[in-house]
């Protein structure tokens, strides 16, 4: 056979290669990203891990290992991240609205992250200074020595979240729903319980605050010096003048 034939041959059969492969559909992180976006580089977690700024939107990473993944100022929204570790992740900034962290676990970073309506019942996350995390499910929660230093909890599920030693200094815990939840040694000062849930919460430092109209029926060990309690239903279930 002339040698062009067998040219000719070889690049009908890396046609079809080349177009066979480009007709398949994207699985990776890296082709639901968008390069548009500053900052965006290559990235295909959990393969490729730096991901800063990249359009991540509803995609599939759950139970995947991400530590030290660099998600900053990253479109996460409607993601999938159950179960994922995220030790040493940077989220700070990211938008992670509607996002499912359930069970997530790692010493991820949080920081001005916007986490409304995202679902991290039974995770273990600590940093979340400056946060949002309105209307966020957190339900049983480890929040152990958490920052929520200026977090935004407002109307956010807290129910039997284990709080303890957390530090939620102006925090704006409007109708958050604290039911059961274990606050010992946890930092509130200054914090916004306007409407606030707090029936059978555990050791919490009250003192201060203003608990009026709140109900604490059930409450147990909370100090309640200085609290502001007019109409404050007391742990005991008697209302407060």
């Amino acid at each position: 056979m002339p040698r062009r034939s067998h040219l000719s041959i070889i690049h009908l059969v890396l046609s079809v290669i080349i177009i066979g492969c480009s007709s398949g559909t994207a699985t990776t992180a890296d082709t639901i990203a968008d390069p548009a976006i500053p900052g965006f580089t290559n990235c295909d977690p959990p393969h490729d891990l730096g991901c800063e700024g990249a359009n991540l939107e509803s995609v599939s990473l759950s139970y995947a290992n991400l530590a030290n993944a660099n998600l900053e100022n990253a479109n996460l929204s409607n993601a999938s991240l159950r179960g994922a570790n995220l030790h040493n992740a940077n989220l700070a900034n990211a938008n992670l609205t509607f996002a499912d962290l359930a069970g997530g676990y790692g010493d991820a970073n949080f920081t001005g992250a916007n986490l409304s309506n995202a679902d991290l019942s039974h995770s273990a996350f600590r940093k979340f200074a400056g946060a949002k995390l309105k209307k966020a499910m957190l339900f049983k929660s480890d929040l152990v020595d958490a920052n929520l230093n200026s977090a935004d909890l407002s109307y956010a599920d807290l129910s039997w979240a284990n709080v303890t030693f957390a530090s939620l200094i102006n925090a704006n815990l409007t109708g958050a729903i604290l039911t059961g939840a274990n606050l010992t040694g946890t930092t509130l000062h200054g914090a916004n319980l306007t409407g606030a849930i707090l029936k059978g919460v555990i050791s919490a430092n009250l003192s201060g605050l203003d608990l009026s109209g709140l109900d604490l029926s059930g409450a147990i060990n909370v100090n309640l010096t200085d609290a502001i309690l007019t109409g404050t239903t007391m742990p005991d279930g008697t209302i407060h003048d």
